[in-house]
């Protein structure tokens, strides 16, 4: 009987498999460890440690994951875009490192008296709590209270924003996100 060891805290997140067979969950042979027990927290249970020594005893195999050591405070752009009277645009952003936006800035000259955002997802994940459409102004350079706390977009998550011009003229659309990316 092969056992298999699973990397990762969460069991909906798409685990790593090592050993002889995919087991299922209730499958005797299924049993999930987290980092902090594989890896050694000093605050760990001792019930956790002994586990995870005996499933290493046991033929088990670990695999280390590198986990990203500095958080920068960085900027994710929104590419300028010109947008009809009236015309509403779906802005999709993909970040190249884990990104969690804390700050969504839009030109008070050039772009928030002129736009509403009506929709803003992070992955599948909307980040709105209820139905609606924000003016841009409330994230101009020049608001108060503009803070946001969003989830992080993982890798391969993107970062989807519609917004709706709502001006008698085309408008340039320019903002960008300010948050904190995770690195090695």
């Amino acid at each position: 009987m092969t056992r298999s060891l699973y990397f990762g805290g969460d069991a909906a997140s798409s685990p790593v498999v090592w050993g002889g067979h995919q087991p299922f969950a209730g499958d005797p042979d299924y049993e999930i460890l987290g980092a902090y027990e594989i890896l050694g927290d000093p605050s760990a249970t001792p019930a956790s440690k002994a586990m995870a020594a005996s499933l290493l005893a046991s033929k088990g195999q670990v695999v280390g994951q590198t986990s990203p050591r500095r958080a920068y405070s960085q900027v994710l752009p929104c590419t300028s875009l010109t947008i009809l009277t009236g015309a509403t645009r779906d802005i999709q952003l993909n970040p190249q490192r884990p990104f969690r936006p804390e700050k969504f800035r839009a030109s008070s000259t050039h772009t928030a008296p002129f736009f509403v955002i009506t929709a803003y997802s992070i992955g599948q994940d909307n980040q709105f709590v209820g139905p609606g459409s924000i003016p841009c102004d409330l994230f101009s350079e020049v608001a108060l209270y503009s803070q946001i706390e969003a989830y992080t977009a993982n890798l391969g998550s993107l970062i989807n924003m519609t917004v709706q011009n709502i001006d008698a003229n085309t408008r340039d659309f320019r903002a960008a996100f300010f948050g904190t990316s995770l690195g090695n």
